[in-house]
């Protein structure tokens, strides 16, 4: 899966065969308010996300907001699957 990243961050994402597509992403810097990824290919809806997570479809993929605020480098998680 390819991915980009607009700047800073940790981000981890785990991929199941024909399973949800999970995401984590926390800000080791601390001083970020949110933290955007961009994962290319297909559209995915969210399932599960954290408080502070918002998933969209965009040209060419799915874009992911965190709102990393006053977070102090905590993790945010959210479960994806296919859209339709």
């Amino acid at each position: 899966m390819r991915m980009r990243i607009d700047g800073p961050a940790s981000v981890i994402v785990r991929r199941e065969h024909r399973g949800p597509t999970t995401v984590a992403v926390s800000d080791p810097t601390m001083r970020r308010d949110t933290v955007s990824v961009l994962l290319r290919g297909r559209p995915l809806r969210e399932v599960t996300p954290d408080d502070g997570v918002r998933v969209s479809e965009v040209y060419g993929g799915t874009r992911l907001d965190f709102d990393t605020h006053h977070s102090y480098g905590r993790s945010f998680t959210v479960v994806l699957r296919p859209s339709g």
